[in-house]
């Protein structure tokens, strides 16, 4: 995990500051913490509930303003992911998800 030196604020006046590790999306912690999830999900737990869905995807329609995605971790606590699109005005990059039978 890459922790950057300055926490920034997740959204406007009155948000929670972020208080955990900022996840940086091509590091190998990543990647071994989404295979797990996807195996939890292919042995037939459910993950999500449809109020976290809906978090992300309007998180996904306001990307270019956040400066970081909040997510709810398997064990209830949140992660942070770097958003690479902050601050970019037409951004090549589309931030998506791949849905399934929730």
């Amino acid at each position: 995990m890459v922790a950057s030196n300055k926490v920034p604020e997740l959204t406007g006046p009155g948000s929670p500051q972020l208080s955990d590790v900022v996840l940086d999306y091509g590091c190998s912690e990543w990647r071994t913490s989404s295979q797990r999830a996807a195996d939890l999900y292919n042995s037939g737990i459910k993950l999500w509930e449809k109020q976290g869905l809906r978090d992300v995807e309007n998180q996904l329609a306001h990307s270019t303003c956040l400066k970081v995605f909040t997510v709810c971790r398997i064990d209830g606590s949140l992660a942070y992911i770097k958003n690479p699109n902050f601050g970019i005005t037409n951004p090549i990059w589309v931030p998506y998800v791949e849905f399934r039978d929730y």
